[in-house]
């Protein structure tokens, strides 16, 4: 499979993974921002994004995608940042392939298994819209509003909203992702321990981490530091960049 992806920059590459239902297009800013100091890879993993569609996805399928994406590329020793479920990529790509990796970066997820009730309750909603029937985006934001409750959670979903002719369709591929959420929760490829730099991060206001995961997270990965961005909560890099930006910077 052939991943789409937005390079920007040039120099040492560093490839950006996203978390589930984003894209490489959510991490444009902060990737630009990079962009003065790496060449940076912004890739959409499968069933994501512009990326293909596939019947298969979990952290096999996700990890050989980036790896062919680095010879496709002809990449020599990337840093890795991954971002929740792009972060449990990166974690099985450093513990499977850490001789071809530089320095990574895990933001907001820790090696352990996730309670996935809130994506199941998020996927059942979007598939109760029926985009046939809608004919403009305002609509469809407003409904699925009245049922996400949430306003930052809805337009988060809602930059997956595409158009084709007269069709909305998703950006991700609705089905897949329902069938195969529970191989996506869990973290039992983490075998064995990796002593690649890492650099492990956490929103102050996410409850994704907690103190007793730093010891799972050293059982794994023994040559790992950890920070914490203040004013931030699971997605730190659209609410709190600057911090995140410098402690990255600092790490590389």
């Amino acid at each position: 499979m052939k991943l789409f992806s937005r390079i920007y920059g040039s120099g040492k590459d560093i490839i950006i993974i996203h978390g589930l239902f984003g894209m490489s297009d959510n991490w444009a800013t902060f990737a630009k921002r990079l962009s003065q100091k790496f060449k940076v890879h912004c890739v959409d993993i499968r069933n994501h994004g512009n990326s293909p569609h596939s019947n298969f996805f979990d952290y096999d399928f996700i990890s050989e995608d980036i790896i062919n994406y680095i010879n496709q590329n002809n990449i020599f020793k990337p840093h890795l940042l991954g971002h929740s479920l792009g972060g449990k990529a990166v974690m099985k790509l450093v513990l499977e392939k850490k001789n071809i990796f530089d320095k990574s970066i895990v933001i907001d997820i820790a090696p352990k298994e996730y309670d996935i009730s809130f994506h199941q309750f998020l996927l059942e909603k979007i598939s109760n819209l029926r985009l046939e029937n809608y004919t403009s985006r305002n609509q469809i934001e407003l409904d699925l509003l009245k049922s996400l409750k949430n306003k930052a959670i809805t337009q988060f979903i809602l930059k997956n909203l595409k158009r084709d002719n007269e069709r909305f369709l998703w950006k991700f591929n609705l089905s897949v992702l329902k069938y195969n959420l529970k191989k996506i929760s869990h973290a039992n490829f983490c075998k064995g321990v990796s002593d690649l730099d890492m650099m492990f991060v956490k929103g102050e206001n996410s409850d994704y981490i907690d103190s007793k995961d730093l010891n799972r997270i050293r059982n794994h990965f023994s040559n790992s530091k950890f920070c914490e961005i203040s004013n931030a909560g699971h997605w730190v890099h659209a609410e709190n960049p600057n911090d995140l930006y410098d402690e990255i910077i600092n790490f590389l």
